[in-house]
């Protein structure tokens, strides 16, 4: 399986908006080419009859300024699209199946427009309209527009224009000279432009040169000897049918051609520069041995498509072999952020789908681009709300592959190894972190620096004696949920930072008169009694002090209840609720000193992984 699949909350609407892009325009293509009127006969009807009738009726609050429930009605394609409720306006050749007719048909309250509907004989003009195709005149709007420069016609211009948009269509074969060359239709197009140049076509190749040729352009390979004599002793008149259908049959095929595909997808082994991180796809050749068997299997191209987009949300998919196709979203670069990771992906399935190039629209909306970046980051939302399990789903029964018993014996002993050296480096971190718990909390309280800048630069720290970012997070952001003026640890510390280090750099009677107004008021159970004697046992020369001792005194409660220390805190019971208060925060889950094993990574330093 490849290294990430993905697992889209609305990866089914990326696939029909993909594959609507691609051969949703068949169907259209289909109803236009079957005409029984000319073209000039449905222009002249539309721009007659039907223009005038939305124009009069319709486009004030569906045109070009106001679309009222998302409906445009001065677009063929808007038209084609509907508004909020998702079903379109029209639908060429089906007046019946159109919400345009039922709307305009309607009563009372879902009467179009409202509350009068239209006159019988309107309501036949558009029904005649739509069956007949809905013909639009190509590239007119609503009205001849004088203000070219605006987005809107610009835009609509580039749909019009565009290769990658433009309908499939099956052209009228060029007229040639020489017909005697022609074999095939395909022929009449290469000779029509040889003859524009005044070219002849080369002589015919012999038959040693023909297998050698399609053997190169099938298999990526020259025959074989043996290949070779075979064929030049073939005699029979379908013997190249014959061959090409040998090429075609053979894995080769799919090996040679399948790379092709995994260009477009960006196939790679590794995932580029990346820092600090498995730099191989253990498992990337899953998505390669797919695209092969799909090239061989003759896939049809719409599921090769959707099975690459949303394998795992195909509750009929051939098999599970399929999941591998998720490579295509998966197997390419991986940035040092989310961010750069969903553009990639953008990037490549509207390059590599929609023959677009999309993401400068990630930063702005340019005139000639193909989407403004409100498309752009519709396809962002659905790649950021994906989620990239850590186990990848199993393709098939590993315990028939030859070798696997030996594979997963040694895979147990590694494991078990990984895993003693992950509960060691817990142990010691937090240990280490625990006895530094003061600096730990002076640093948070008293640095200007960016700790989540800090984080990201913890692979570059050298010495093991330094503090660990990832525990410098974990202290404040532990500090902004329960750091509150009422809480009976942490209170007198948020009161002490909010006087000035001149009121404590005071004779220890003068401090008292503070500390006493600190505590006024409080009640049995408001104030641990161990944090206020720690604070009180001498004088504060300035605010970071305090932190220093609240750090102290986590640390010796650390030692007390995890390393069984009996010399920390001397004299204090072990049921003693002022310890067990205090022991909750070094020992409790929501610790900054918990490190969890899935976390452990972010904990490492360079010098952990020397």
């Amino acid at each position: 399986m490849t290294e990430t699949v993905c697992r889209r909350a609305r990866i089914l609407w990326l696939c029909s908006t993909i594959v609507l892009a691609l051969f949703g325009r068949t169907a259209a293509t289909a109803w236009s080419n079957d005409r029984t009127k000319s073209d000039k006969q449905r222009e002249a009807f539309f721009e007659s009859k039907v223009r005038p009738l939305l124009s009069r009726k319709c486009w004030e609050c569906h045109g070009k300024e106001t679309q009222e429930s998302g409906l445009r009605l001065d677009r063929r394609q808007t038209m084609l699209r509907g508004g909020h409720s998702g079903e379109p306006a029209v639908v060429p050749g089906k007046p019946g199946a159109s919400t345009l007719i039922k709307m305009v048909s309607g009563k009372g309250d879902e009467a179009m427009p409202p509350d009068e509907g239209l006159p019988p004989e309107e309501i036949r003009v558009l029904k005649q309209w739509i069956a007949d195709g809905a013909y639009w005149p190509r590239g007119k709007g609503p009205a001849p527009s004088t203000d070219r420069s605006s987005w809107d016609d610009e835009f609509e211009k580039a749909h019009r224009e565009h290769w990658a948009l433009q309908p499939i269509v099956v052209p009228p074969e060029p007229a040639v000279r020489s017909t005697g060359w022609v074999r095939r239709p395909i022929d009449r197009y290469v000779l029509a432009k040889l003859e524009a140049k005044q070219l002849t076509p080369s002589q015919e190749a012999d038959r040693r040169t023909l297998i050698r040729r399609a053997t190169f352009d099938l298999w990526g390979i020259p025959p074989t000897p043996k290949q070779i004599e075979a064929f030049l002793n073939d005699r029979r008149d379908d013997a190249y049918e014959r061959l090409i259908d040998r090429l075609l049959a053979s894995p080769r095929y799919g090996e040679r051609w399948g790379r092709f595909w995994l260009d477009v997808a960006r196939y790679a082994d590794t995932r580029g520069y990346a820092f600090g991180r498995e730099r191989r796809y253990a498992f990337a050749y899953t998505y390669r041995d797919y695209v092969i068997e799909a090239m061989n299997d003759d896939v049809p191209f719409d599921q090769f498509i959707i099975e690459q987009l949303a394998a795992d949300q195909m509750p009929d998919r051939r098999s599970d072999r399929v999941l591998a196709a998720l490579g295509f979203l998966t197997v390419g670069r991986k940035y040092n952020n989310r961010h750069e990771d969903i553009d990639d992906q953008i990037d490549v399935v509207s390059r590599g789908l929609l023959g677009l190039t999309v993401t400068c629209a990630r930063c702005h909306d340019h005139k000639y681009d193909p989407i403004p970046s409100d498309d752009y980051y519709s396809l962002y939302g659905v790649f950021a709300s994906s989620i990239e399990p850590k186990e990848l789903p199993l393709i098939g029964d590993p315990t028939t592959v030859p070798g696997y018993a030996a594979f997963k014996k040694e895979l147990d002993k590694r494991q078990a190894k990984l895993d003693a050296y992950a509960e060691k480096k817990i142990e010691e971190i937090t240990e280490q972190a625990a006895g530094r718990t003061a600096d730990y909390l002076a640093h948070v309280i008293g640095a200007a620096k960016d700790p989540l800048l800090q984080e990201q630069l913890a692979a570059f720290s050298l010495s093991p004696d330094e503090l660990r970012p990832a525990l410098i997070v974990g202290w404040r952001q532990y500090l902004l949920r329960r750091a509150k003026p009422d809480d009976p640890v942490w209170g007198p510390l948020v009161t002490i930072f909010k006087l000035r280090n001149e009121d404590l750099k005071t004779r220890s009677q003068e401090f008292a008169g503070h500390w006493s107004k600190l505590q006024a008021g409080t009640k049995p159970g408001q104030l641990n009694p161990l944090v206020k004697q720690r604070l009180l046992a001498r004088p504060l020369s300035q605010k970071v002090d305090a932190a220093k001792r609240y750090g102290e005194l986590l640390a010796a409660v650390w030692r007390r209840v995890r390393k069984n220390d009996a010399k920390a805190l001397p004299g204090i019971a072990d049921d003693d609720p002022a310890l067990k208060q205090l022991a909750a925060i070094v020992t409790a889950e929501t610790s900054p000193l918990h490190i969890r094993r899935e976390d452990l990574r972010r904990y490492l330093n360079r010098a952990d992984n020397n």
